[in-house]
């Protein structure tokens, strides 16, 4: 099976819950009270934090143009 960072990001985001539950556990302790855990098992809480840390923002305005996640050439034009 051939892995692409496109696959794995898209897979990841479409998913819910978390990934490696034992990891979790061991890692949870060094987390911000930032980051409600609570809603962990909610559809959209791997694509909120993936936004917080791509962003830099826990929220998004409202009225800001959308954002799509992928991949590009253009992306592969600095390397």
């Amino acid at each position: 099976m051939t892995y692409t960072l496109q696959g794995i990001l898209t897979k990841f985001l479409k998913g819910s819950g978390v990934p490696c539950p034992q990891l979790f556990d061991q890692a949870k302790a060094h987390f911000s009270d930032l980051v409600n855990l609570e809603q962990i098992d909610e559809p959209s809480y791997r694509s909120k934090m993936f936004c917080w840390a791509a962003t830099g923002c826990p929220s998004l305005i409202a009225d800001s143009d959308d954002i799509t996640v992928g991949c590009s050439a253009m992306a592969y034009a600095f390397y």
